[in-house]
């Protein structure tokens, strides 16, 4: 059985505020890594509900971008106001290239994201937190 775990941090409300310093639009980047396509469908599925979430609650130029994890780059990171990150867990861990992501970019990223909105998705067999702890 495949279960999706989610977890999300969203204290200002990542639709209906933004960082005022940031940019005038809100922008949303889902970054993902599926080997099978589980989180490819999952993060498919995220932004297509965080493009509809925007359409209900009637946020003009609201722009999400999906990024492979091997594709995104640390200005992609300092130009959004939120984030999704979803990747498979792997032997309790998240994948390699989930992790490659996140070693690539943590210094130049480091200090500059603190306060901005997160959420995860793991496609896992188990419960994901494993995954989830590390992406967290």
């Amino acid at each position: 059985m495949l279960r999706s775990w989610v977890r999300h941090s969203d204290p200002a409300g990542l639709l209906a505020r933004t960082a005022p310093a940031l940019a005038d639009s809100p922008r949303l980047l889902i970054v993902w890594h599926s080997r099978t396509g589980m989180a490819r469908q999952m993060a498919e599925a995220l932004y297509a509900g965080a493009r509809s979430a925007a359409c209900t609650m009637e946020v003009e130029h609201f722009d999400v971008d999906l990024r492979r994890a091997r594709d995104a780059q640390v200005d992609d990171l300092l130009s959004a106001q939120g984030f999704l990150f979803c990747a498979p867990e792997n032997l309790a861990t998240m994948s390699g290239e989930m992790k490659e992501f996140f070693d690539r970019t943590y210094y130049a990223a480091l200090g500059r994201l603190n306060g901005r909105p997160y959420a995860l998705a793991v496609a896992a067999g188990s419960d994901g937190q494993g995954a989830a702890g590390q992406m967290a």
